[in-house]
Protein backbone atom coordinates (compact mmCIF):
# COMPACT_ATOMS: atom_id res chain seq x y z
CA UNK A 1 0.00 0.00 0.00
CA UNK A 2 1.31 3.55 -0.93
CA UNK A 3 1.02 5.45 2.23
CA UNK A 4 -0.37 9.39 2.16
CA UNK A 5 -2.50 11.37 4.63
CA UNK A 6 -6.11 11.65 3.99
CA UNK A 7 -8.70 14.22 4.73
CA UNK A 8 -9.09 12.34 8.18
CA UNK A 9 -5.87 12.48 9.00
CA UNK A 10 -5.90 16.87 8.44
CA UNK A 11 -9.37 17.04 9.77
CA UNK A 12 -8.12 15.03 12.82
CA UNK A 13 -5.15 16.99 13.31
CA UNK A 14 -6.77 20.45 12.49
CA UNK A 15 -9.04 19.75 14.60
CA UNK A 16 -6.99 19.77 18.15
CA UNK A 17 -3.93 22.25 17.04
CA UNK A 18 -5.23 25.72 16.84
CA UNK A 19 -3.91 27.32 13.42
CA UNK A 20 -1.74 30.69 14.04
CA UNK A 21 -1.33 32.42 10.96
CA UNK A 22 1.62 34.22 12.23
CA UNK A 23 4.85 32.56 12.87
CA UNK A 24 6.15 32.13 16.30
CA UNK A 25 7.67 30.19 19.04
CA UNK A 26 6.86 26.87 20.31
CA UNK A 27 9.34 25.06 22.95
CA UNK A 28 11.62 26.43 21.46
CA UNK A 29 11.55 26.19 17.58
CA UNK A 30 9.75 28.31 15.22
CA UNK A 31 6.12 27.07 14.00
CA UNK A 32 3.59 28.67 11.61
CA UNK A 33 -0.02 27.50 11.00
CA UNK A 34 -0.78 24.30 12.45
CA UNK A 35 1.98 24.11 14.82
CA UNK A 36 3.99 23.14 11.41
CA UNK A 37 7.91 23.30 12.05
CA UNK A 38 9.51 26.05 10.18
CA UNK A 39 12.76 24.22 9.82
CA UNK A 40 11.13 20.82 8.02
CA UNK A 41 8.64 23.61 5.85
CA UNK A 42 12.18 25.22 4.65
CA UNK A 43 13.57 22.10 4.20
CA UNK A 44 10.44 20.59 1.90
CA UNK A 45 9.19 23.22 0.18
CA UNK A 46 9.76 26.85 -1.51
CA UNK A 47 8.34 28.85 1.44
CA UNK A 48 11.19 30.19 3.58
CA UNK A 49 9.81 30.83 6.69
CA UNK A 50 11.29 33.32 9.64
CA UNK A 51 10.23 34.94 12.65
CA UNK A 52 8.27 37.89 10.46
CA UNK A 53 6.28 34.89 8.03
CA UNK A 54 2.63 35.30 7.92
CA UNK A 55 0.10 33.16 6.27
CA UNK A 56 -2.73 34.67 4.00
CA UNK A 57 -5.17 31.99 5.41
CA UNK A 58 -5.72 28.92 6.48
CA UNK A 59 -5.91 27.49 3.52
CA UNK A 60 -2.43 28.51 2.50
CA UNK A 61 -1.90 26.98 6.48
CA UNK A 62 -3.43 23.43 5.56
CA UNK A 63 -1.50 23.19 2.05
CA UNK A 64 1.54 23.80 4.40
CA UNK A 65 0.87 21.22 6.50
CA UNK A 66 -0.52 18.90 3.95
CA UNK A 67 3.07 19.30 2.67
CA UNK A 68 5.16 18.61 5.60
CA UNK A 69 3.08 15.52 6.31
CA UNK A 70 3.83 13.95 2.81
CA UNK A 71 7.30 14.99 2.51
CA UNK A 72 8.73 14.53 6.53
CA UNK A 73 6.06 12.93 8.38
CA UNK A 74 4.87 10.17 6.19
CA UNK A 75 8.32 8.83 5.32
CA UNK A 76 9.73 8.53 8.37
CA UNK A 77 6.21 6.82 9.47
CA UNK A 78 5.73 4.68 6.62
CA UNK A 79 9.77 3.62 7.82
CA UNK A 80 8.32 2.84 11.22
CA UNK A 81 5.47 0.86 9.82
CA UNK A 82 7.66 -0.84 7.63
CA UNK A 83 9.64 -2.32 10.29
CA UNK A 84 6.92 -3.78 12.45
CA UNK A 85 5.62 -6.11 9.23
CA UNK A 86 1.92 -5.47 10.23
CA UNK A 87 -0.20 -4.34 7.29
CA UNK A 88 -2.18 -1.08 8.13
CA UNK A 89 -5.21 -0.19 6.42
CA UNK A 90 -5.99 3.79 5.87
CA UNK A 91 -7.49 4.53 9.47
CA UNK A 92 -4.62 3.18 10.86
CA UNK A 93 -2.27 5.04 9.06
CA UNK A 94 -3.99 8.37 9.45
CA UNK A 95 -4.07 8.24 12.80
CA UNK A 96 -0.43 7.19 13.48
CA UNK A 97 0.11 9.95 11.52
CA UNK A 98 -1.43 12.00 13.87
CA UNK A 99 -0.27 11.16 16.87
CA UNK A 100 3.40 11.62 15.52
CA UNK A 101 2.33 15.17 14.33
CA UNK A 102 0.95 15.82 17.55
CA UNK A 103 3.10 13.90 20.27
CA UNK A 104 6.17 14.30 18.04
CA UNK A 105 6.87 10.17 18.39
CA UNK A 106 5.35 7.25 17.37
CA UNK A 107 8.22 5.24 18.04
CA UNK A 108 7.35 3.65 21.14
CA UNK A 109 4.04 3.27 20.08
CA UNK A 110 5.15 0.72 17.27
CA UNK A 111 8.54 -0.86 18.50
CA UNK A 112 7.00 -2.83 21.43
CA UNK A 113 3.19 -3.62 20.23
CA UNK A 114 3.11 -6.69 18.07
CA UNK A 115 -0.50 -6.44 16.73
CA UNK A 116 -2.99 -3.91 16.48
CA UNK A 117 -4.85 -3.89 19.75
CA UNK A 118 -1.94 -3.62 21.79
CA UNK A 119 -1.26 -0.40 19.22
CA UNK A 120 -4.37 0.95 19.74
CA UNK A 121 -4.25 0.40 23.32
CA UNK A 122 -0.75 1.83 23.58
CA UNK A 123 -2.50 5.17 21.83
CA UNK A 124 -4.92 6.04 24.85
CA UNK A 125 -1.57 5.26 27.43
CA UNK A 126 1.54 6.51 26.04
CA UNK A 127 -0.17 10.23 25.34
CA UNK A 128 -1.43 10.23 28.75
CA UNK A 129 2.34 9.37 30.52
CA UNK A 130 3.47 11.84 27.79
CA UNK A 131 1.03 14.52 28.94
CA UNK A 132 1.46 13.94 32.38
CA UNK A 133 5.20 14.68 31.65
CA UNK A 134 4.69 17.65 29.98
CA UNK A 135 2.27 19.20 32.41
CA UNK A 136 4.96 19.36 35.02
CA UNK A 137 6.16 22.65 32.93
CA UNK A 138 8.44 20.85 30.08
CA UNK A 139 6.17 21.46 26.85
CA UNK A 140 2.69 20.82 25.94
CA UNK A 141 0.73 24.25 25.77
CA UNK A 142 -2.81 24.15 27.76
CA UNK A 143 -4.84 22.57 24.42
CA UNK A 144 -2.72 19.33 24.28
CA UNK A 145 -3.14 18.76 28.23
CA UNK A 146 -6.42 19.77 28.25
CA UNK A 147 -7.53 17.67 25.28
CA UNK A 148 -5.27 15.27 25.65
CA UNK A 149 -7.77 12.14 26.62
CA UNK A 150 -10.01 13.22 23.91
CA UNK A 151 -7.11 13.63 21.03
CA UNK A 152 -6.35 9.80 22.57
CA UNK A 153 -9.99 8.34 21.89
CA UNK A 154 -10.41 10.42 19.07
CA UNK A 155 -6.65 9.14 17.45
CA UNK A 156 -7.91 5.53 18.85
CA UNK A 157 -11.37 5.40 16.97
CA UNK A 158 -9.92 6.55 14.05
CA UNK A 159 -7.07 3.87 14.05
CA UNK A 160 -9.98 1.63 14.86
CA UNK A 161 -12.13 2.80 11.99
CA UNK A 162 -14.76 4.34 13.81
CA UNK A 163 -15.96 8.24 12.67
CA UNK A 164 -14.65 11.31 14.98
Amino acid sequence: MSYKPSANCIKLIKKFIPCKLSAYQFMGQLKIGYRTDASFANEVTTMKINDKTSLKNEEEATKLLEEVLNKKYTPFTVNLLNNTGLKFNQNEFDALLAYNYIYGTVNEVLENNKDKTAIANFILIKGQKWEEVKKEGIGYTQDIVSYGKEIRETIKNLFEGKSF
